[in-house]
């Protein structure tokens, strides 16, 4: 029934077409009887009650080290775009909205093998 209310415009519209479904209905076994609800709230929902959507992103958390001067994450990113275009079917899952870059969550590579060694001896 909210289908056939959402998806009608107006009373004459949805009259024309609950008698398909509420005979359909008869059919199955089931007695209801349809009514058209002018309501907007209760035909569609607010936007502010509809859930976002949360994008999925994949983060790549490159070790920072001093010793290295190119600048990893541009390179990463543009390896993104040249190996992943709208025409390969991953794109949807590898692209510049889904994929980013963060030094700020690794150690200094110096620093982990330090503590490596430290863990041995």
């Amino acid at each position: 029934m909210k289908r056939i209310n959402t998806n009608s415009k107006n009373e004459e519209i949805f009259n024309h077409a609950a008698p398909i479904y509420t005979e359909a209905l008869k059919r199955s076994g089931f007695n209801q009887n349809f009514k058209f609800n002018k309501g907007k709230e209760e035909n569609n929902k607010n936007k502010e009650d509809r859930k976002k959507r949360s994008r999925k992103i994949t983060w790549f958390n490159p070790p920072f080290s001093y010793s290295v001067s190119t600048n990893v994450a541009k390179t990463f990113l543009s390896m993104i775009d040249r190996h992943f275009p709208k025409t390969n079917k991953l794109h949807k899952i590898f692209n510049r909205n889904t994929v980013k870059v963060s030094y700020s969550c690794m150690t200094n590579v110096n620093l982990t093998i330090q503590n490596h060694n430290k863990k041995l001896f």
